[in-house]
């Protein structure tokens, strides 16, 4: 009687096994137990597989979203990083890591030693800043080491610390005479006695006179009688030093003369007020042949007429100056600017 595969039907003879029972029997004998298996989901992951979702990472597989990492895996959003991870917004940083915006830095990261809120660069001081402090310290080194900073101030000729010098003292000076006519026209009891600003506004044109005529002089006489070249700016360095010299007793004469109260003592004061400007005035007597020890002439003679002509020559273009300006404001207005030039 014939026989047939109970599972394909195929006619067989006596002890034959169908070829689809063979078949499946050598596909049974390739495969192992655990290798090629795809878990199911939730199960333990082994290495070299691909896990599911939700189920337990090894070394080298790509975490599902929400569960934890290790070594060489990259971390999802919100999750915590490992080393050499990169961290995602907001979650803790470990060494090696870029840290994120806003967080605390971690050793050799951007903002290490800093303080929250991003790196706080140290402010560097603008060009104004720059200049300022320039200027503050040939002054205050003027009255250190006057011989060698008033000596480098005419040589340099630094145009903005020269003209800073000269505009200081030019406005201090010319304070002097807006203080004056304050109060006389508060003795006057509010009458406009004397025309404040464009007392100021001469002033200012007859100080910078002064000032610019005298380096026409230093250039005149360094060229004419020490036969050495200079350059007006240099010759304005020369009378920058003149400048130095009178500027802290000029702030304080201008002091004086706004508070000094005019009906006690007045005489006796005036007196004093205009002594302490006179100081000034003497102290540039020292200051102005420092500043031309480098344009002086070699011979010791001629150095000797070449400064005596440089201050004659100032001290006249004073006077006229002071003529000029009574001329414009009146005969008063100019006895007292010649008393200060």
């Amino acid at each position: 009687m014939a026989k047939f595969c109970s599972q394909c039907g195929k006619p067989l003879q006596e002890g034959e096994i169908c070829t689809c029972q063979q078949q499946a029997g050598a596909v049974g004998k390739t495969e192992t137990p655990q290798a090629a298996k795809v878990p199911p989901q939730g199960g333990p992951a082994v290495q070299g597989q691909v896990p599911p979702q939700g189920g337990p990472q090894g070394y080298g597989q790509v975490p599902p979203q929400g569960g934890p990492q290790m070594y060489g895996q990259v971390p999802p959003q919100g999750g915590p990083g490992m080393y050499g991870q990169v961290p995602p917004q907001g979650g803790p940083g470990m060494y090696g890591q870029v840290p994120p915006q806003g967080g605390p830095g971690m050793y050799g990261q951007p903002g290490y030693g800093q303080p929250y809120g991003g790196p706080q660069a140290p402010r560097q001081p603008g060009a104004a800043g720059i200049y300022m402090k320039g200027l503050w310290g040939t002054i205050l080194g003027a009255y250190k080491k006057p011989a060698e900073t008033l000596s480098g101030l005419a040589e340099a000729a630094k145009t903005p610390v020269v003209l800073g010098a000269l505009g200081i003292q030019t406005v201090l000076f010319s304070l002097i005479f807006l203080f004056f006519g304050l109060r006389i026209n508060g003795l006057a009891g509010g009458f406009k006695v004397v025309n404040t600003p464009l007392l100021f506004v001469m002033a200012l044109i007859a100080g910078a006179g002064v000032l610019a005529v005298y380096g026409v002089f230093a250039l005149a006489f360094t060229k004419g009688i020490a036969k050495k070249n200079m350059t007006y700016m240099q010759g304005l360095g020369v009378a920058a030093a003149k400048a130095v010299a009178q500027m802290p007793f000029t702030a304080v004469t201008a002091l004086f003369v706004l508070i000094i109260p005019f009906d006690e003592g007045g005489g006796t004061m005036a007196m004093i007020t205009f002594m302490v400007y006179e100081v000034g005035s003497m102290l540039a007597y020292f200051f102005i042949p420092a500043a031309m020890e480098k344009f002086a002439a070699e011979d010791k003679n001629k150095k000797v007429w070449q400064l005596f002509l440089l201050f004659l020559a100032g001290a006249a273009a004073a006077m006229l100056i002071a003529w000029l300006y009574g001329k414009i404001v009146g005969s008063s207005m100019s006895s007292m600017l010649r008393g200060f030039m």
